[in-house]
């Protein structure tokens, strides 16, 4: 298969990948394991249209305002990023339905800030900026500079900062961006999952990787089991938890079910796994009645 078309169904599966998994998330988001009776085992029908079956959340609409962004800046630019957000915020531009659907509070209390100060770097430091609102959203960094390694990390770090400036934060999304980028060179999962990995040289201490991160990416997530992975926003529990479910099964549907029936903040721990298995396993491989089902 040709090098470039084998790159545009990995860029393609990173994004439809993300949005298929977050809809799903969605049906499952904020509910507790142990009271969820039947497990989410395929790709649902959308039964109406003001349903949320079928939608995507905040999640696919970011990083649909970043990947927009990065087309009409011809490159990175926070500002515009931040100008988007605020679109899909005030007009549902992105969005799945009328209005922003889904926004957490860190992401809202941040872009509020914006509109004030009009920096695009946030300021907002409190209980809840650990979050996985950044790490949600990040893979149309790593898929526009998939020719540029140090681009690739360096904006997926940067784009954190417009709403999640914590330094765990910005940590995972250096990661995870790196991960992103190796799936899309086509890497093997065994080589992308190995023990501090990244595809640039001297990475973790070029950017001083903190403990947290560092034992992610050491392995920590294959050591854990449905009943030990946690499903919180917090930013590493969801990382951990869409590594566990990539490196535990082989196919993207079954890693999207394993996922998102880990119930808790779902329909993330669904987009952060989606953007990474979709990147490995490209468009091809993903069944294409479930895409069929996802909002247009």
């Amino acid at each position: 298969m040709n090098k470039n078309y084998n790159m545009l169904l990995k860029i393609q599966g990173s994004l439809i990948g993300l949005a298929i998994a977050d809809t799903m998330g969605a049906i499952l988001e904020f509910k507790e394991k142990k009271f969820v009776k039947n497990k989410v085992v395929n790709m649902p029908e959308i039964v109406s249209s003001d349903s949320i079956i079928g939608k995507w959340t905040d999640d696919t609409s970011m990083a649909l305002c970043l990947a927009q962004s990065l087309i009409d800046s011809k490159g990175f630019n926070l500002k515009d990023q931040c100008d988007k957000y605020i679109n899909w915020l005030n007009n549902g531009y992105m969005s799945s339905m009328k209005n922003p659907y889904g926004v957490g509070q860190t992401i809202l209390k941040a872009l509020f800030m914006y509109i004030e100060t009009k920096n695009p770097i946030t300021k907002l430091h409190n209980n809840f900026s650990a979050g996985n609102g950044s790490i949600m959203r990040l893979a149309p960094i790593p898929l526009f500079f998939s020719n540029d390694i140090e681009k690739a990390i360096k904006y997926s770090i940067e784009q954190s900062k417009a709403t999640h400036i914590d330094k765990v934060c910005l940590d995972a999304c250096g990661y995870m961006g790196g991960i992103v980028f190796g799936a899309l060179q086509g890497e093997t999962k065994e080589k992308i999952l190995s023990s501090l990995y990244s595809p640039l040289n001297n990475f973790f201490d070029k950017y001083n990787i903190g403990e947290k991160v560092f034992n992610i990416a050491k392995g920590s997530f294959k050591e854990k089991n449905e009943n030990t992975i946690k499903n919180s926003g917090y930013v590493i529990d969801t990382l951990e938890a869409a590594l566990w479910a990539f490196y535990t099964t082989d196919n993207f549907e079954d890693g999207c079910i394993k996922a998102i029936n880990l119930c808790g903040d779902a329909d993330t721990i669904g987009a952060v796994y989606g953007q990474i298995a979709g990147a490995y396993y490209g468009i091809n491989n993903i069944k294409k009645e479930w895409f069929d089902k996802v909002y247009k």
